[in-house]
């Protein structure tokens, strides 16, 4: 192999590209509408890393005729480690000032992950999904792709080494298109398009290739056929930036087709729009503009701080999709970017130095297990003790007075009626046992990830639910149910907890004035649907999660522990007021069923009746089958009693 030096110097329009990767990432997290596949930022920055990593191992290959590991690793720790220890610890303060004990717990593990380069394995281990902003998603959830290339920078030097030592540059490049090939197969694999494609998303066995795929564009060009790629590529440049920016501008990160060879394609493109700017395209000039490359500079930073920052601005000013919010947001990340760039990455990059300490390799040997001792220990210190959030209480069960009608018995001819979310979809298994036995007719309108309304549902940035499309199916289904002229209907809505929209187009996030009004409303015409017909509808208040706000800290899961105990606060908040509006209705009951659940209070235990009635850990609100035949016939009891109707 042989290279030039203007492959190893700096080339500004390469931080162009990093200006337009980074522009790409913020805008989707800003609002996925305004770029649906801003997202593929990531994958240009996985190319690009490729290239200049493998550029620089080969470079000094080629130099020195083996590879100085010590010192390579020492520079990509000066390079990346110290904005990083930067921003955890400011997480670390926040988290410590103004987090409540389940939100603490949600981020210690997420941020201890993120500070060894495995973030993107624990969002894969604690099913944490990159794509649903449906729930309080996590300061450093951006850090899964810092983790794949800090996993990268570790084995492909060693790789490198060995392979080129021992088998030459030819096998090397075998070894990276035959890695290649089989992330490429194995990302196809792993996407399933019924479910969360995240684990498709953030494991490093399936997103490698776009690192090898810079790793082989920089060994071709570090090779005799340099001058003819260059010659090949240099009249791509301009189609190929084309191409990637209407993939960010159109590619949703629900297509299919991302994972099944767009993906690779679109790396492949980056590639080629590398090569074409190393090979003296016009455009190198556009994107050497000095504003260009100014980002580009700062786009470590950039990308470390927008994702905590578009939270933090979001739950003080709503949703980034609002302009305001959205320019308060960028203008916080450039500022704070900024100064990671001036006071803490360029002078430990370039120098090596914080004072009069200069870090070289060896330093760097006690340095680094030292500092990040220090911030694992502010992490663990910051999120140990914090205090329950107000709505939690003491965990006892809300009481509601029910007003018996007419008694009567339950005869063999009863038609029940389930509308509602997954969770009554959980019960239904043990309804149509006890259904089946007693003669009865059940009829199941719930259905999964759907709201007892008709409305869709949006994230707090305006994106739609991705079970809006199947939820269109309520409305029919209630109009079944309708003309089965149920006796009892049994409700359950904790999905309309996210966000809606007015009919002004206004998005009204969850737990607002807004929300909690436009709700309500929607909640009394559906209900007014559903007792048009003399039906009696029992509305069951989302019970109380099996473990209290320390156990769900503690849980294995406690991000979506904490989650869905949120949640709890907010939608059991809006049932009680939906309650206090309609409770001098006839037709209608509010049914807490916390009593059978957390016989001895609060928190409940992991079983009652010898039985695991919910799931446990993160979930620990939809029935396991054997808890759907427990709650069941109680459920019914319950339900027919508060009407003052008698079971057989």
């Amino acid at each position: 192999m042989t290279i030039t030096d203007r492959t190893a110097g700096y080339r500004p329009y390469l931080d162009g590209l990093r200006a337009i990767a980074v522009g790409g990432v913020i805008a989707y997290h800003l609002n996925r509408s305004w770029l649906p596949g801003g997202f593929l930022g990531v994958d240009l920055f996985f190319v690009l890393s490729g290239y200049l990593i493998t550029t620089l191992l080969v470079t000094e290959y080629q130099r020195t005729g083996r590879l100085d590991l010590p010192a390579f690793w020492s520079r990509r720790v000066r390079r990346l480690l110290p904005a990083l220890l930067v921003l955890l610890l400011v997480i670390s303060v926040v988290t410590l000032v103004g987090g409540d004990e389940l939100t603490a717990a949600s981020a210690r593990g997420d941020m201890l992950a993120t500070l060894f380069y495995v973030a993107n394995w624990h969002f894969i281990l604690t099913d944490q999904s990159y794509f649903n902003q449906f729930v309080a998603p996590s300061p450093v959830r951006h850090a899964w792709s810092l983790a794949i290339e800090e996993q990268f920078y570790l084995f492909w030097p060693l790789v490198t080494s060995v392979v080129l030592a021992r088998l030459g540059s030819r096998v090397l490049a075998a070894v990276a298109v035959a890695a290649s090939l089989a992330s490429i197969v194995t990302m196809w694999l792993l996407f399933d398009a019924s479910a969360d494609p995240s684990r498709a998303y953030y494991g490093t066995d399936a997103r490698i290739y776009e690192l090898l795929i810079g790793a082989l564009l920089a060994m071709v060009l570090a090779s005799t056929r340099r001058d003819r790629a260059l010659a090949m590529t240099r009249p791509l440049a301009v189609p190929c930036l084309i191409v990637v920016l209407a993939a960010m501008w159109l590619l949703p990160d629900s297509a299919s087709i991302y994972y099944h060879g767009g993906g690779p394609a679109f790396a492949v493109m980056a590639a080629v729009l590398i090569a074409g700017l190393e090979g003296g395209s016009r455009l190198a000039g556009l994107l050497s503009l000095k504003p260009i490359v100014a980002i580009g500079l700062i786009s470590y930073g950039l990308y470390l701080w927008h994702w905590p920052v578009t939270l933090f601005v979001g739950g003080q000013m709503g949703p980034t999709s609002a302009p305001l919010a959205a320019i308060t947001a960028v203008l916080a990340t450039v500022t704070l970017a900024g100064i990671s760039y001036v006071v803490v990455e360029r002078p430990i990059r370039r120098g090596g130095r914080i004072g009069s300490f200069r870090l070289n390799p060896r330093r760097l040997l006690a340095v680094v297990p030292a500092s990040s001792g220090i911030v694992a220990l502010a992490i663990v210190l910051a999120t140990s003790t914090r205090a329950i959030p107000p709505w939690a209480g003491d965990g006892g069960p809300i009481t509601v007075q029910i007003q018996p009608g007419d008694a009567s018995q339950a005869g063999s001819t009863l038609t029940v009626g389930v509308v509602g979310d997954s969770v009554m979809l959980s019960a239904e298994p043990g309804l149509r046992s006890v259904a089946q036995a007693r003669g009865w007719t059940l009829v199941e309108a719930a259905f999964a990830g759907c709201p007892v309304g008709y409305q869709p549902l949006f994230d707090q940035n305006g994106v739609e639910s991705s079970f809006n499309d199947r939820c269109t199916a309520v409305r029919a289904a209630h109009d079944a149910l309708i003309a089965a002229r149920p006796g009892l209907i049994i409700w359950h809505d904790l999905q309309s907890v996210l966000s809606r929209r007015a009919p002004d187009g206004q998005l009204l996030v969850a737990g607002s004035p807004g929300w909690t009004e436009d709700l309500l409303a929607e909640w009394e015409l559906v209900l007014d649907r559903l007792t048009a017909s003399g039906s009696r509808v029992v509305i069951v208040l989302p019970p109380l999660r099996s473990e209290d706000a320390a156990g769900c800290a503690g849980s294995v899961r406690p991000d979506r522990c904490a989650d869905v105990q949120a949640q709890d606060g907010i939608i059991r908040t809006a049932t009680e007021l939906f309650w206090s509006r309609i409770k001098d209705r006839s037709d209608v009951r509010l049914l807490q069923i916390d009593p059978l659940l957390c016989p001895n209070g609060y928190p409940c235990p992991a079983t009652v009746d010898g039985i695991e009635v919910r799931k446990r850990d993160w979930d620990q609100t939809h029935f396991t089958q054997a808890g759907a035949e427990w709650i069941a016939p109680r459920l019914l009891e319950m339900s027919l009693s508060a009407f003052g109707v008698r079971t057989p």
